[in-house]
């Protein structure tokens, strides 16, 4: 990960350094969030909703452009128990990162939309899990998530002035949990990996 990480923060020196235009801005919005999970025992309950906000800065030479962008991330996901879990109701998991998304893009139609695709460092600062049997029974732990990790964002944009537009999709290429975790003293391998539907209004504050 330190190696992507590098790689991203040369290529975005690099390019500002020829930038021939940029912006910055905020955006605000929401993601839909579901988990993979490691095991079939455990099933996607429709999606869980959560925000996404903060600050973009983009750098554009021609028609090409680099967009860093720092953001504050709910994730997670509604499921619930099958199989030889089915005395699970539900299982929510609630989790919170600071989100570094570093994207390539172009623009088309004159720069009224644009195409973006790149990678998204996480850093997971609060999981929890809540758990409810088929008895009512509810029990809220921590949910181990890693420090950080790696994943990928790819969408397509609109701008109208000073008024951006963004629809996303970001997967994961580590995993999320650590080692394994515990649900009701069953365990389970800890693979799960976030997929996320994103859509987002921003606003330029600077440049257009």
């Amino acid at each position: 990960m330190k190696k992507w990480m590098m790689m991203a923060v040369i290529a975005l020196f690099a390019h500002s350094a020829w930038a021939q235009s940029y912006s910055f801005g905020i955006r605000t919005g929401i993601n839909a969030n579901k988990l993979v999970p490691s095991s079939d025992d455990l099933k996607n309950d429709g999606y869980k909703y959560g925000f996404v906000g903060g600050a973009f800065l983009r750098l554009g030479i021609g028609d090409w452009f680099v967009q860093p962008e720092l953001l504050i991330s709910q994730k997670g996901a509604n499921m619930k128990g099958s199989g030889n879990f089915s005395n699970i109701e539900t299982v929510k998991r609630n989790i919170n990162s600071l989100d570094v998304p570093i994207l390539l893009g172009r623009r088309f139609l004159g720069g009224v939309m644009r195409i973006n695709a790149g990678p998204v460092l996480s850093f997971p600062y609060s999981a929890k899990e809540e758990v409810t049997d088929s008895n009512g029974q509810t029990t809220t732990t921590d949910y181990e998530v890693k420090n950080s990790t790696i994943g990928y964002q790819a969408g397509v944009g609109f701008d109208f002035g000073k008024f951006t537009i963004d629809a996303r999709y970001e997967g994961s290429l580590s995993k999320l949990g650590k080692d394994s975790y515990q649900v009701f003293n069953r365990t389970f391998e800890a693979d799960d990996r976030v997929s996320t539907f994103q859509f987002t209004i921003g606003f330029k504050i600077i440049g257009e």
